[in-house]
């Protein structure tokens, strides 16, 4: 059984399936070598292999977070199926980490979620990850992450007059080094986060401490459910 205590980390990957890249412009789809066309998987985003060799990008996430003891959510699955407006709410609200395939942003279906949740986005942690490609075609998806997701792209950038608003977890990583170092950054900032709600929020009773509570009401003949915390605090007085 999972240990409820241990830190949580929620992720997206929002990358094509292998079925996908018939779909792509045939410009595009005429210049991708084989060891691109290999790093989509047939079943799962979460087992796309974004720098050239055997390693899903789930693995990569979740090494990444070893040190810290965090247990991982992928969320991924639930955005191949073009989700409802609720769904996509309930992603936006539990997703703490986007990782974006640029190249699926040539896609349509992906380009078009990738805009429904741009704004979720810029305010959790991304990093859009472009394939080892030639300089031309990585310039290409460099400007096509630019143009699908603007306000990412400004919000990753220094502003002179928005500058307390700028994300600094939005990273445009091309290696595996870059991905695990901003990785690692980002989930131990997370896992900080997490520790400072611990101390500021009320901690909430134990069963057997509400339990304690339920018969010394019970004793008083004060009725329980809504509203009997206060007529318990009037019958100390």
């Amino acid at each position: 059984m999972p240990n409820s205590l241990m830190p949580h980390c929620h992720y997206t990957v929002l990358a094509m399936l292998r079925g996908d890249l018939d779909s792509l412009d045939p410009p595009i789809r005429g210049v991708l070598n084989g060891k691109v066309l290999d790093a989509y998987s047939d079943d799962s985003p979460d087992n796309w292999k974004p720098f050239g060799d055997d390693v899903p990008i789930c693995e990569l996430v979740e090494s990444a977070g070893t040190p810290l003891r965090i247990r991982f959510e992928s969320h991924s699955q639930e955005f191949v199926h073009d989700p409802d407006s609720q769904a996509l709410f309930r992603l936006f609200v539990v997703t703490d980490l986007y990782i974006i395939d640029c190249l699926s942003l040539e896609h349509p279906r992906i380009a078009d979620l990738a805009k429904k949740i741009e704004f979720a986005v810029h305010r959790n942690a991304a990093f859009l990850v472009p394939f080892d490609f030639g300089d031309e075609l990585r310039r290409r998806m460099h400007d096509t992450w630019k143009r699908r997701l603007p306000l990412l792209d400004f919000a990753r950038g220094p502003s002179d007059d928005l500058n307390a608003w700028r994300n600094k977890y939005i990273f445009h990583v091309s290696f595996r080094d870059d991905l695990k170092q901003h990785l690692t950054t980002v989930l131990e900032d997370l896992e900080s986060i997490r520790r400072a709600r611990q101390v500021l929020e009320p901690s909430q009773p134990t069963f057997s401490a509400r339990q304690r509570m339920n018969q010394y009401l019970d004793q008083q003949g004060i009725s329980q459910g809504l509203g009997s915390i206060p007529r318990f605090v009037e019958a100390l007085k």
